[in-house]
């Protein structure tokens, strides 16, 4: 099964897999298969909601942060070879992975380190770990194909991050985005509506990115539509959609 993201309001991790869990992914697989990585200190928390008058999927991974696995700090090369050595299929670590190390090029750039010096807050925090594997294993579980994407779009402003204040796009979202060459657009939201993992996402699993009207052009059709919530509100909008191609 082919796939087309409309990212009108950006994409995160958390986006990604609500929307996929919205399209038919099973929420049971997921939490099963996420259980072979052998980390504790988290829950799923998968729920309705509703926005625009739309009724679509939310996706939280909910956190304890005194349990050791939180507090424990890691590199690219520990999360991956957590992902490696767990007993996923061979697809879904291999997309696991890509997002991974797209994602840590990033934060190792904005950094100005290598791959290793720098521990990440969000690649290595267990949310982020089952963002990115989730999105993997959701993907795996809906047998998609090819991945297409329309044109990204960002937020603008200042957001507050752990160590102060930085400009929408964060430094290891602008580096994914350039880097790779993902077209996106600028709206009036001051807030960020790309994340980091999403870009990562973006740049590792969507082959192409062009507005949906030339869907038709290409040769498909929209079987059925899946949408996923973002956590912010925007006074419209602010959700990621997954449409099945035919």
């Amino acid at each position: 099964m082919d796939l087309y993201f409309d990212c009108a309001w950006g994409i995160s991790g958390d986006m990604t897999i609500a929307a996929l869990l919205d399209s038919g992914a099973s929420f049971e697989r997921l939490s099963r298969e996420l259980r072979k990585l052998l980390l504790a200190g988290y829950a799923l928390r998968y729920t309705k909601t509703e926005k625009d008058g739309i009724v679509m999927s939310d996706f939280d991974v909910l956190i304890d942060p005194d349990a050791y696995d939180n507090r424990v700090q890691r590199n690219y090369y520990d999360v991956r070879k957590l992902i490696g050595q767990s007993p996923f299929c061979k697809e879904v670590k291999r997309r696991a992975c890509a997002v991974l190390e797209i994602a840590a090029d990033s934060q190792a750039k904005a950094h100005k380190t290598t791959k290793s010096g720098v521990y990440f807050h969000e690649t290595g925090a267990i949310d982020s770990i089952v963002d990115i594997v989730g999105t993997a294993i959701c993907l795996e579980d809906l047998g998609a194909g090819h991945i297409f994407a329309s044109p990204l779009t960002e937020g603008k402003g200042m957001i507050r991050y752990r160590a102060g204040r930085l400009p929408v796009p964060v430094p290891a979202t602008k580096n994914t985005l350039h880097d790779h060459h993902i077209p996106y657009d600028v709206t009036d939201v001051e807030q960020e509506l790309i994340t980091p993992t999403g870009a990562a996402i973006a740049a590792a699993l969507f082959e192409d990115f062009f507005p949906k009207q030339q869907l038709k052009e290409k040769g498909y059709g929209i079987l059925k539509s899946g949408i996923g919530a973002g956590k912010r509100e925007y006074g419209k909008g602010g959700f990621l959609q997954c449409h099945a191609l035919i």
